[in-house]
């Protein structure tokens, strides 16, 4: 126990190095305020330790029968030494590794405030809470690993809460590697009552959170402030949760992250699992004013071989953003089994691009892809309010888009942009687009380039509730085929639809509306209402359906007036 003291170590004579177990540079324990080599039961209290080279040095080697680490470091000061703070660089063997570090201060050193490596132990857990980390000449706190190689039933886990990580030079919280188990058991990073703002390069960056052979790898990421870090993120994830077999989640939610010179968010790989699950889960994220992209970007939200991969972003607000408000490349993706992606409760305003930006939705090889967007208000965005390159793809199987519950006005482009909605080679694919209200925009209300398209199958294609009205273009764009089937039955559906007074047709379908070459195809309109438009009410550059095609208009229930061309254009 060392507890009380003042020390400072301002003169070292000469050098006295012992090795990293872990292969980090030797230390020179001279320079060092506080210097423990292989002492594994600590405690380090009521102290302040500056103007050392380091100002604490602890360094764990003992692999054999009695290679457990137990440390508490509580209300201590670390303060204006050369290099670290405090390094704890420790490596066991089956034994147990437990470290608290509560209500210390770390600022103003040279190099990193603190930084952690513990690595190979039988169980592992790290708990830092309560801690201030602030203009250190490093990143504020360092987590490099903190690991269990046991086979069965291994633990390793991170928490660090109630921290504030402000004004570093490099990242506020850095976590390298994370929670790793190599064998069977459960990782796990919990970072919660964070403020990491103000720091030179992220507010957080997490290479690895969490990640397990077989078992479970969660991160958990709460209650998180993270503005106006200066050269890059707020909070910037590369892999969250990883499992070769298992379940993988990643949970951010109820975070801060304005004016930051990149992202709020970005996450390259939320969770990812080789069989099992992989959850990825977005809450309550708040983003505005940052520079160059958006208040959520994310590059693959979950992905699974075999199994389940879901994604579910829910109360995101996004407003006046370099880039898209919101940015997905790929929502959910699996090679056998079900994927999911769900976004609700978007706020996405006044953006320099898109409002809501996703490329692929959700994909799948053999199973199940689908994806739900509902209540999204995406208005005056400098492109379109949303953008869906591809929703639901499934090779074999069933493919879904559902959208409801939207506003997307006055937006430089379109309104809402869907390229494909739902895509199949064999099974079904369904496209529901319902609720939408389109007004004011650059281009066209609501476009949609295949609406739901399938090889051996049925297509279903349904709008409905859509009122689109004095857009600059179309009020709705069918632009390429909107339900297709090649070998079985294609419907589309429109009912209570309203298209008025815009600055084209009200509704064209560039292609044929409807297109099977060995089924059937239907129409079915019932409520459409396409008046006052420049051109066409309802304009059919090709005709409704293909050529010899067996067609089946089931309902036509329709009103067009005081167009500029006319009420309807069939050839």
């Amino acid at each position: 126990t060392l507890a009380g003291f003042i020390i400072r170590n301002s003169a070292a004579v000469s050098d006295v190095r012992v090795a990293s177990p872990n292969g980090h540079s030797d230390y020179n324990l001279a320079g060092a305020g506080i210097a423990a080599v292989n002492k594994s039961h600590l405690t380090i209290r009521d102290n302040i330790i500056e103007d050392a080279d380091c100002g604490g040095i602890i360094v764990d080697t003992l692999t054999g029968a009695d290679d457990s680490f137990q440390a508490t470091i509580a209300r201590n000061i670390f303060r204006n030494n050369n290099m670290a703070g405090l390094v704890i660089d420790t490596r066991g063997g089956s034994g147990t590794y437990e470290v608290l570090i509560q209500d210390n201060v770390f600022g103003e050193n040279g190099g990193t405030g603190l930084q952690i490596d513990a690595r190979s132990y039988g169980t592992a857990r790290l708990e830092v809470n309560q801690a201030t980390f602030e203009d250190n000449g490093g990143d504020g706190l360092r987590i490099d690993e903190v690991s269990s190689d046991a086979l069965a039933d291994g633990h390793a886990q991170i928490l660090v809460n109630d921290v504030a990580a402000l004004h570093n030079a490099g990242n506020g919280i850095h976590i390298e590697r994370g929670a790793i188990v190599t064998g069977e058991g459960v990782a796990s990073l919990t970072l919660s009552n964070i403020d990491a703002s103000s720091n030179d390069s992220n507010g957080i960056y997490v290479g690895t959170g969490a990640r397990s052979g077989r078992g479970e790898a969660t991160v958990l990421i709460d209650s998180v402030v993270a503005n106006n870090n200066r050269h890059t993120e707020g909070i910037y994830i590369v892999q969250g949760a990883v499992v070769s077999e298992g379940d993988a989640s990643l949970e951010i939610s109820n975070v801060e992250a304005n004016g930051n010179h990149w992202d709020g968010v970005w996450v390259v790989t939320g969770a990812q699992a080789m069989s099992g699950s992989a959850v990825a889960s977005f809450q309550n994220i708040s983003g505005s004013d940052n520079e160059d992209y958006s208040a959520l970007w994310i590059d693959t939200g979950a992905k699974c071989v075999n199994g389940t991969a879901a994604t579910y972003l829910q109360g995101i607000t996004a407003f006046n953003n370099g880039d898209a408000g919101l940015y997905i490349g790929r929502g959910a993706a699996v090679s056998q089994g079900e994927a999911y992606l769900t976004v609700a409760h978007v706020s996405a305003v006044s953006n320099h691009d898109y409002g809501v930006q996703i490329h692929n939705g959700a994909i799948a090889g053999t199973g199940q892809a689908q994806v739900a967007l509902y209540y999204l208000t995406c208005n005056e965005n400098g492109e379109s309010g949303i953008w869906v390159g591809r929703g639901a793809v499934v090779t074999d199987g069933y493919a879904h888009l559902a959208m409801s519950g939207v506003e997307a006005n006055d937006n430089m482009w379109d309104g809402v942009r869907v390229g494909t909605g739902a895509k199949c080679v064999t099974g079904t694919a369904e496209t529901d687009i319902h609720g939408i209200t389109a007004f004011n925009n650059g281009d066209t209300g609501l476009y949609i380039g295949r609406g739901a398209a399938v090889s051996q199958g049925e297509a279903y294609l349904t709008v409905a509730n859509v009122s689109a009205v004095s857009n600059a273009n179309c009020g709705i764009w069918f632009d390429n085929t909107a339900a297709k089937s090649v070998s079985d039955d294609a419907y589309l559906t429109l009912t209570d639809v309203n298209a008025l007074s815009n600055g084209s047709h009200g509704i064209e379908f560039t292609r044929y509306a409807v297109d099977s070459a060995s089924g059937e195809a239907s129409l079915d309109f019932d409520g459409v209402t396409s008046s006052y438009n420049d051109l066409y009410g309802i304009y059919f550059a090709n005709g409704m359906f293909r050529a010899g095609a067996v067609t089946d208009v089931a309902q036509w229930n329709v009103t067009t007036v005081g167009n500029g061309s006319g009420g309807v254009y069939n050839p």
